[in-house]
């Protein structure tokens, strides 16, 4: 007899945002969607529903989203500009 190896994706009402902080660590699975059914019941956005909860600061979030949702280009630059000003320049002779 096979076994059936089909198995059914974990049904999840997640958003694009809370993917990503799932992702990242910054809130687990319980909570971002917690927060995703009172955005919902309250109409708001997950973001402010986030915020309002203290689940993530503010600077987290954004630090978070801005990694995750840049283009791959702007991300390789940004991180690129962030070791230029956190290492020591080289003076060679």
């Amino acid at each position: 007899m096979a076994l059936d190896t089909v198995v059914d994706p974990p049904k999840s009402a997640l958003s694009g945002v809370a993917r990503v902080l799932v992702h990242a660590g910054k809130l687990n699975v319980k909570t971002a969607e917690d927060l995703v059914k009172g955005a919902k019941e309250r109409r708001t956005s997950f973001v402010a529903a986030v915020l309002a909860a203290g689940a993530v600061k503010p600077a987290e979030l954004a630090h978070t989203l801005s990694g995750a949702l840049a283009p791959k280009k702007r991300r390789r630059r940004i991180f690129r500009r962030s070791l230029k000003t956190r290492l020591p320049k080289w003076k060679g002779k």
